[in-house]
């Protein structure tokens, strides 16, 4: 682990130097050496004192997948698993090709007290969630980007070359097909910012309607991913897995 650790902060810290244009270096600089004591902190074993430092750096507006992995193996080792796969989920969506992170996350979703499967129950909404599972979404607009700009030149080409004027039709079409394809998954993605949440208490109770005695309909438990339809006063209106819907108090959950 200390290894990775160390790696881990290298890559950070090529990523801030590179971004000296946009945020002052004397906050870069303090936010290194916040990073780096939060590593030590965790190599020995001071959990809940590293969670503050990576907690502390998240409020200052800095964002980073190995950010969210470092934060999230550091609430498994306190023992908060709901915390832990938020962080992970969180770093998924920056890193996805992250093979410890993808290890560490599906280890902690096989410790959810209840068997999950995904939110949505439409077979090609799955499909298309496992297909661009590895894309984030800054990869598929560049992704979106090429294919585009690879029509326009094979148009262009065909105008010029025989090769392209014979097959511009099959060549168009292939490009034209994938481009709506990617399109339809970077919406998906788009789609689900802000819309889905994780419980972070051991159990909560999901109501008939957002009332502090209203009856009780089902339960969850820390770890779970639920989508969020809506809001009303401190209740969230959610879907399960089972595609259950009912009400549950914001403080239960923490948003992806």
């Amino acid at each position: 682990m200390s290894g990775k650790i160390r790696l881990i902060f290298l890559i950070v810290f090529i990523f801030l130097e590179f971004t000296l244009l946009v945020f002052p270096q004397d906050n870069l600089v303090k936010l290194e050496l916040i990073f780096n004591k939060a590593n030590i902190l965790y190599e020995e074993k001071k959990y809940s004192e590293a969670v503050k430092l990576y907690e502390s750096i998240l409020k200052k507006g800095y964002e980073s997948g190995y950010l969210f992995y470092n934060l999230g193996n550091a609430y498994f080792k306190k023992g908060e698993l709901g915390k832990a796969i938020l962080n992970y989920e969180r770093a998924l969506k920056l890193i996805p090709l992250d093979s410890d992170l993808r290890t560490n996350y599906n280890y902690a979703l096989s410790l959810i007290k209840v068997s999950v499967k995904g939110l949505e129950s439409f077979w090609f909404i799955r499909f298309l969630n496992k297909v661009f599972s590895p894309f984030t979404i800054d990869t598929l607009t560049i992704l979106l980007s090429f294919i585009y700009f690879s029509l326009l030149g094979v148009l262009t080409l065909s105008f010029y070359l025989t090769f392209f004027r014979k097959y511009r039709r099959v060549i168009a079409l292939s490009l034209i097909f994938l481009f709506f394809f990617s399109f339809s998954g970077l919406i998906l993605k788009v789609s689900k910012q802000g819309k889905e949440a994780i419980v972070i208490v051991k159990e909560a109770q999901v109501k008939f309607a957002p009332l502090d005695e209203a009856t009780l309909y089902f339960r969850v438990y820390e770890g779970q991913k639920l989508r969020i339809i809506s809001q009303e006063g401190t209740y969230y209106k959610i879907r399960d897995h089972r595609q259950k819907i009912g009400w549950i108090e914001k403080k239960a959950l923490e948003v992806i």
